[in-house]
């Protein structure tokens, strides 16, 4: 063999070649799928957004006259104005201090909502909140932002943790979730607990970031700590270290800095509690144990509800070893704010065990109509619980309890360990 032959550089066969060339495609149709998602999530969003406010522009009026010509609006619009404005004039650090605050929202939610509210300022939309308008203003920019984060998050949660199932299946379940999102989103105007929804699905099924999300979750409202005892269980022993350290970690650095700024703000925010006359009204436990309703305050029953889901996260913490039987545990969890330790007529208190419900039944290879039927006996419940007669409230509740625990009860037959190896994409 001559120099310059030994020399030149081996060139690959021919085969290698078209491996590297298939590799390289695949690649490119990999990125191109994943780019596909996140516009179509973020385009659903959007939808979801326009068609709230074309909702609340035009269909609200006339769902709910009022005879003073005042428009109708969900008053948590107006608690979370404040903190967003606190947060889009620079003011992130203090923003327990701005009015609405009050330990409700964590400093993410306030932050997701900033962009809306400081163009709404610019453009000198004001808000109802104490002085009610014949039209809503600051109020559309609020929906918008906070409509399509939930809707756009929760969209491409469901995506990620139904990845072993059919396109189709995945697709009606983010159509099913629509529905109950837009509610707790658009309506009640509570998109920060379909992001912690969305953040809990996330984490379920990502092990290497799941305490980065139950962080982001965390961030965003402090109930998120009743979810948080589940997904430690389901973390691998050896990733258990790093997910307490990050899911911890941030929210304390974050919460260290606010406090180190303004530390009363912080201590009321998180100690104050309001009494509320009309918001559990019926319920369950209250109208066992309380003939006064001034007397209730949710704070009490949120520390018994965490808890609570630590101790069942601790008891089913075997159940916690694959996705399947993680959901189950969630969605248990989720439930027991509803039934127990915050029986009000909320809906959207509803919702984040009704999106549990319906990936569970999904990756369970169910009909999703039990679910669906049982949040719209709920709805229904809600806008006639006011004036409900006491025996059909406990029918109404009994039926639409059953209804939506059904799946969980079959699901908690047989664990499967074997899920998420079993299936492959279609």
């Amino acid at each position: 063999m001559s120099s310059d032959q030994s020399s030149t550089p081996s060139q690959p066969r021919p085969d290698e070649r078209r491996r590297q060339h298939s590799q390289a495609h695949a690649d490119e149709r990999r990125l191109l799928r994943q780019a596909t998602v996140a516009i179509g999530c973020l385009g659903l969003g959007l939808a979801c957004a326009a068609f709230e406010v074309a909702y609340t522009v035009n269909i609200v009026p006339w769902l709910i006259p009022s005879d003073s010509g005042a428009y109708s609006l969900p008053a948590d619009i107006w608690s979370s104005l404040q903190p967003a404005r606190w947060v889009a004039n620079g003011a992130l650090l203090y923003v327990f201090e701005a009015e609405g605050q009050q330990g409700a929202y964590g400093v993410l939610w306030p932050t997701v909502l900033a962009p809306a509210v400081a163009l709404g300022d610019h453009l000198g939309l004001v808000d109802s909140g104490r002085f009610p308008l014949p039209r809503p203003t600051m109020a559309i920019p609020m929906i918008v932002a906070a409509v399509t984060a939930a809707i756009t998050a929760l969209a491409a949660a469901i995506w990620r943790i139904t990845a072993s199932l059919a396109v189709k299946a995945r697709v009606l379940t983010i159509a099913a979730a629509v529905g109950p999102a837009l509610i707790a989103a658009g309506s009640w105007f509570h998109g920060e607990d379909i992001l912690v929804a969305a953040f809990v699905l996330l984490a379920a099924t990502s092990p290497v970031t799941a305490g980065w999300w139950t962080a982001a979750a965390l961030l965003t409202k402090p109930t998120m700590l009743a979810y948080a005892p589940a997904l430690l269980a389901a973390c691998e022993p050896s990733r258990r270290r790093s997910f307490m350290m990050i899911a911890a970690g941030v929210p304390a650095v974050m919460l260290s800095l606010i406090f180190a700024a303004a530390p009363l703000s912080l201590f009321s925010g998180f100690t104050d509690t309001l009494t509320c006359a009309d918001c559990f009204r019926p319920a369950l436990w209250a109208s066992l144990f309380w003939d006064d309703p001034t007397q209730i305050s949710a704070t009490y029953g949120r520390v018994a509800w965490i808890a609570a889901s630590t101790a069942t996260a601790w008891l089913w913490r075997h159940r916690c070893r694959d996705t399947q039987g993680l959901l189950t545990v969630l969605t248990a969890i989720a439930l027991m704010r509803c039934l127990v330790f915050e029986a009000g007529i909320y809906a959207y208190y509803w919702v984040p065990a009704i999106l549990f419900t319906l990936v569970l039944t999904t990756r369970d290879d169910r009909s999703l109509w039990a679910p669906l039927l049982g949040f719209a006996g709920l709805t229904a419940w809600h806008s006639a619980s006011v004036d409900m007669p006491s025996p059909l409230w406990w029918a109404v509740a009994i039926a639409a309890t059953a209804i939506v625990w059904y799946p969980v009860m079959r699901s908690l037959g047989r664990p499967h360990l074997a899920l998420s190896s079993s299936r492959q994409p279609r």
